[in-house]
Order: C-alpha cells, then structure tokens, then sequence
C-alpha cells in the first residue's frame, strides 16, 4: 500500500513539530534541576505562635519534616520546630494564572503571538471541582499565502467535577472544549463525558490517575462545514484520559495528560489530545514560576486532523 504524497508531507511536518516541542522541554527541565541550589540561598520569613516572626535563609538538606533550620542574620543558625510555626489558614480554592508566547503549527499553517491560562480549583472532600482555561490571539500565515494577518483565535475550556467514593475510585463528570479558527471543518469540538477514576499511585510527589466512560461528541464551524456530513452533528462516543502529577522535589513539577476518544460514526473515528507542561519555581515558593507547555491534537473528523502548539509562559499559583 503505497502511502500519497500529501500523507508523507503531514507525517514529516508532525514529527518535526513535536521535536521542536519536546527540545524546549528538555533544557527547561535540566534548569529545574538546577533550581534547588538557587532555592538553598534565598531568604523566607517564618511567623511563629506568638505572633513573632523570623527572617533568614532556610538550610534545605538540614531541615525536614519536623524542624526547619534558618541561617538568622543576628542569631546565626536558629532549629526551629515546626510544631512551634503559626499553622497557615488553608481554604479550599486553589489556582494559577500565567501569560507568554506561543506557537502552533496545524497542517502547514502557522501562528504565534501571546497567550493567557488560568486554572481555579475547589476542593471539600468528597467533591473537586477544576476548571482551567486558554486562549490565544495569534499572527498567523496560512499555507500558500505570501503575507501575514492577525486574525487567528485559539482557546480551549476544561470543566471537571469528580467525587470520591472511597480512597482509590470517584465518579467523574467533564467536558472539554477546543476552539481553532485555521480549522476549515470543525473550528469548534466539545467533548462530555460521565464514568469512573481511578489513582493508581497517590503519594505526596506522584499522582498517576486514569478515568473512562461514555461521551458525547459534536464538531461545528469552518467554512468547509456546511459540505461535511459529519460537521454540525452530535454522536456517542467512548473516552478514556490518563493524568500524571509527578514533583521530585520542589522547584520542579511535571504534567502529563492524554484523552482517547473514539466517536461512533463513520464506523468508529477517533481523537486524541496530549498535553504537557514543565514548571519551574525558582524562588523557595510557588508564588512565581516558568513553564513550558506543549500539545497536540488529532482528530479524523477535523480539516486539518492534527494540530500542535508550545508556549513558554511566566505565571504564579493562588492558593
């Protein structure tokens, strides 16, 4: 089976897309090693019960779980219980705002320009509620064309409310929207879907969960819709994801998530979105970071079927 020229073109333009995704990765990730020995000399504030507070410079390798050792500028080297430190006031929302630059390639066509990501999360066991949200304004050039334009809109929404119904297995609800205007059919996909979770790992610096269930599907907009049977539609269909958590220590944090999707029409369609990030936490909190994020998306239904972007992003986490 001979494979056309056009197949060829999109198979060699993916596999250079996602080296010039996975490459960023990797040397922000060897600077996130690196984070730790820039962490070890900055200066925190301690407050302790009685409402006196201490400032310094925090020993890391001396200091663990139950004390923490400070370098004080008049006192010298302070080991302080952390049973004697003023508990800090927890609240069930968390979340993280970030902006940057970014590119993405879907077929031959390309942007880049700015971005925004914002994530919130609620979380009063049983329930977790996560939501998290990206958008792009983007210059872009479409294949063949000899100039540039601002006019390319790029989003996606994620909506997801899970309950656990003990410590290993919870119920999930979702739905997944992603939004592309270079797309000539399917501009727009939502993706719903109820099932089951599972953590297969669950430690304080690795969370590895799976979840499935049945969906719906739909795909709309572009200006080759209206001659697309499939565009338009709405259709049952089968979803499985896969999320990795993983932070080996604490100035460095990995996401991983892939989402299967199989749509029942045309016999059986399927779609795929990976998606990775890289944060980094230079400082000795999580109030400041930079991260590297990348994705791609495939999908049978859509024209183009695969899309990839990257974006390096400066941010900070709220909670």
């Amino acid at each position: 089976m001979k494979t056309s020229p056009k197949t060829t073109t999109q198979q060699q333009n993916w596999t250079q897309s996602m080296q010039d995704i996975i490459k960023p990765f990797i040397a922000l990730a060897s600077i996130g090693l690196m984070a730790p020995q820039a962490q070890a000399q900055a200066s925190i504030s301690l407050t302790l019960r009685n409402g006196d507070s201490l400032k310094g410079i925090k020993v890391a390798e001396e200091s663990d779980e139950k004390i923490i050792v400070l370098i004080h500028p008049d006192l010298g080297r302070l080991r302080i219980p952390r049973s004697a430190l003023k508990p800090k006031r927890t609240t069930p929302w968390s979340g993280s705002f970030a902006a940057g630059v970014n590119a993405s390639n879907a077929d031959s066509d390309l942007s880049a320009g700015g971005n925004i990501t914002a994530t919130a999360q609620y979380k009063q066991p049983p329930n977790l509620w996560e939501v998290k949200g990206q958008a792009q304004y983007a210059i872009s050039k479409d294949n063949g064309d000899l100039g540039t334009s601002v006019d390319t809109n790029q989003g996606s929404a994620d909506v997801r409310y899970s309950r656990a119904l003990n410590n290993t297995i919870s119920f999930y609800a979702s739905s997944t929207f992603n939004y592309n205007a270079l797309n000539s059919v399917g501009t727009e996909t939502l993706t719903s879907s109820v099932g089951l979770g599972i953590d297969i790992v669950k430690t304080p610096t690795t969370i590895l969960n799976i979840s499935f269930g049945p969906a719906l599907q739909n795909i709309w907009g572009g200006n080759g819709c209206d001659s697309d049977s499939n565009c338009g539609i709405i259709y049952p269909a089968s979803t499985a994801r896969g999320a990795l958590e993983w932070s080996p220590q604490k100035s460095i944090k990995f996401n991983l998530s892939n989402q299967f999707t199989g749509g029942y029409v045309n016999g059986f369609s399927p779609s795929n979105i990976l998606s990775g990030s890289i944060k980094i936490f230079p400082l000795a909190n999580k109030s400041f970071f930079l991260s590297l994020n990348g994705q791609t998306i495939y999908n049978t239904l859509q024209t183009p079927n695969i899309d990839n972007s990257a974006s390096f992003q400066i941010g900070t986490e709220l909670n």
